[in-house]
Parts: structure tokens; sequence; C-alpha cells
């Protein structure tokens, strides 16, 4: 189970069909998740050789195989990836739930959406997109290799005074240059709305899946 979530977040960061292994009892066993279109299943059976066991569908599987088998696993698995991957598939689908005003973003509304719960396969978590964002002056800054993160402002001249909106973006760190130099570019947002606790304190924070400037 917990090699599922790692593999379900890895694939969520980086976008990209995802084993992940561990050593237990002389055995090595793994979860398997895919991009949308890859069928990760069918990646596992050119592989069966070096499998021990696997089992699975085209978008998630598990398998298991001798230590040994590691490295040729590694390696004729990136092989068959390379070689039935393709760009489309690196694209990731988003499907829009609603447009929100940065306004509409609270902990009331994390509260309200945290009753759907849990979040799944078959129960994605809400995607949200705003229009018209900008980034608030010295805000943008690199977190850990290419992230991102900032806070965002309206950009309508009557909400002026409205409180910035934390945000993190994991593989977004490319738009950071553009944000730093142009701090006054307007751009439009997709992301899902979390509560973040650090230190005590609890900030509703958007996790940023995509930033796209002009209309």
């Amino acid at each position: 189970g917990v090699l599922g979530i790692v593999a379900s977040r890895c694939l969520d960061q980086y976008y990209r069909p995802t084993v992940i292994l561990t050593r237990r009892d002389g055995k090595v066993t793994g979860s398997a998740r895919s991009v949308a279109g890859f069928d990760i299943h069918g990646a596992l059976e050119a592989c069966a050789p070096l499998l021990e066991q696997f089992g699975g569908h085209r978008a998630a599987a598990g398998l298991t195989l001798r230590e040994e088998n590691v490295p040729a696993f590694q390696q004729q698995f990136e092989q068959v990836v390379s070689e039935r991957l393709i760009d489309t598939q690196l694209v990731r689908p988003l499907d829009i739930d609603a447009e929100l005003a940065l306004s509409d973003i609270t902990e009331e509304l994390c509260h309200e959406l945290s009753r759907l719960a849990p979040f799944g396969p078959g129960n994605p978590q809400p995607v949200f997109a705003t229009r018209g964002v900008r980034a608030k002056p010295n805000s943008a800054r690199p977190v850990g290799q290419g992230h991102l993160k900032l806070c965002l402002l309206p950009t309508d001249p009557t909400l002026t005074a409205a409180a910035p909106i934390e945000a993190i973006g994991f593989g977004l760190g490319a738009h950071l240059p553009r944000l730093v130099q142009d701090e006054g570019v307007i751009f439009n947002v997709c992301y899902t709305v979390e509560i973040n606790e650090f230190r005590g304190q609890r900030t509703v924070q958007l996790k940023l899946l995509d930033i796209v400037f002009g209309d």
C-alpha cells in the first residue's frame, strides 16, 4: 500500500511511467503507475523473463523479482518505455472542474473539499482554474530542483487589498525566469487546493498543476 502511494506521488510530480521497488525478505517487490494512454502492464510484460510475477492493468501494476535482476530490469524497462512512449503522452491531461476567483479560496472551502476525501483514481481531487493573476513582487523563488514557490495576487483593481495566496508548483521551475524578469506579467493557473501546516500554523496553499501566460 505504501509503495503504491509513493509511486502515485512520484507520478504526480514527474509525470513519467513510474516503478518503485523495495527489498524485503530477500525479494524485491514493486508498484507501478502510468501516465494516461501508456500501457504499464504491457511494458512489464515485455520484461517478463526478468520478473518472478506481475499483474495489474494499463494504469497500475505490481511486480516481484529477484534482487540480482534489478539492474537488468531497470535497463530493459527504460528501453521499453523509450520505444513505446510518445511525446503526447508526456503532456498531463487536466480536467478543470470549476473556475474560481482568488477571493473564493478560503480555509472554509478547503474544509468543504475535505469532505469529498479520500481522493484517488476513482475519486480524483477537484481541479480549479483562475484567470488573470500575477505574482506578488519578490515572491517567486526556486524550491528544491525544478520546483517553484510564489504568492498570487488578483489583477482586478478593485481587489488590490486582497491578501496573497501561497502557491507551489512541482516541476514548474521553468516558469521562474519569466516571473522574475517581468513581475507584472499576467497569467492563468490551474491547481488543487490544500491546507499547509508548518510550525503549528495553517494556511491555504495552491498546488499548481500548470501556468499559462497570456489569454
